[in-house]
């Protein structure tokens, strides 16, 4: 049996759980990894033994509707050692309909940006063993 075809086999709750302890993502086929969702994460939170499981999903809802509340007013969300969320206006500009090739004028938007904290980049690009991170201020 196959690594793949092993972790096929067992439940989101292990995976979850699994991959909470290790603190990564576990790669499952190839290129591609395993994406956490909100029900693997309210999961995670209940298998610790803090909440009940609905109140582990209260607790993840009240949170992403807070920052969600935050960035449509405009403000930005910082969680240190995470990252900052952003919100940046985009200006009109010209583009063409895929379809028909024609010209058109797309109209200003706002987007979501995301910048990880350089804690959280260190740590995803840290070599094992090999050249442990310091903690330095970054300037």
């Amino acid at each position: 049996m196959t690594r793949f075809e092993t972790y096929r086999k067992k439940s989101l709750r292990t995976i979850a759980s699994e991959r909470m302890e290790l603190g990564q993502n576990q790669e499952l086929e190839g290129n591609s990894v395993a994406t956490l969702t909100k029900a693997q994460i309210v999961e995670a939170l209940f298998s610790k033994n803090l909440f009940t499981k609905g109140e582990s999903a209260q607790v993840i809802e009240t949170l992403f509707e807070l920052i969600k509340a935050s960035l449509e007013k405009g403000d930005e969300v910082l969680i240190s050692g995470f990252g900052k969320f952003c919100v940046r206006e985009k200006m009109q500009r010209n583009g063409r309909n895929p379809q028909s090739g024609e010209p058109m004028t797309l109209p200003p938007r706002k987007v979501v940006t995301f910048k990880c904290s350089w804690v959280l980049r260190d740590n995803m690009n840290r070599e094992t063993e090999k050249h442990p991170i310091t903690k330095t201020k970054r300037r």
